[in-house]
Parts: structure tokens; C-alpha cells; sequence
């Protein structure tokens, strides 16, 4: 992780709202399998117009995510888009002023 682990998502939640998803695997004769196991940084956390496959939670106002140094923090839906979309990645090189 080039970004720093600190400041790299490994892990978001997702409510099931949308449907049913699966820690492991795959879900068997499923639409859009492989989504329903990896998350996508395309909307921010529980924005209303987001997908199956965005992060999302029933917590007002922010989702719990697993960052790569081993910490669990809340993002809060009104997050920054270019903020959220670098903590999304391992190897961008937005470190600076992520998360300070």
C-alpha cells in the first residue's frame, strides 16, 4: 500500500437492503456476482443515488470502515468525493492531506 496503510480502505460495510451478499465466494445464479463481494468508491458512503455495489450502512450519517493499519473508523456521507475515491485506493499518490 504506496498510500500508507493508515490512509487505505481494505473494507467497507454494506446493507443489505439492496440484496443479499456473501463474505465469501459468490452468490449462485445472482445478478452482478462478483459485486456483491467487492465494494466500489464510485458514490460516497449511503449517497442516494448509489448502487448494490456502493458502501453503505443503516448508521446515520456514516459507514464503518476497516482501514489497512488496522484501525476502524466512521466516514461520514458528506465526505469530500476526492477524499473518499484516495482512501479507496492502494497506489494513487493522494497521501497528503488525506484524513489530517
Amino acid at each position: 500500500m504506496l498510500d500508507g496503510s493508515s490512509k487505505t480502505i481494505l473494507v467497507g460495510e454494506r446493507r443489505s437492503q439492496l440484496g443479499c451478499s456473501a463474505w465469501a465466494g459468490v452468490v449462485v445464479g445472482a445478478k452482478a456476482q462478483r459485486v456483491r463481494n467487492v465494494g466500489v468508491a464510485d458514490h460516497t458512503p449511503n449517497h442516494p443515488e448509489g448502487h448494490f455495489d456502493d458502501f453503505s450502512s443503516q448508521h446515520p450519517a456514516g459507514v464503518n470502515f476497516l482501514f489497512g493499519g488496522a484501525s476502524v473508523r466512521r466516514l461520514n456521507d458528506s465526505i469530500d468525493d476526492a477524499v473518499y475515491q484516495a482512501l479507496c485506493t492502494r497506489q494513487g499518490g493522494e497521501v497528503e492531506g488525506v484524513l489530517d
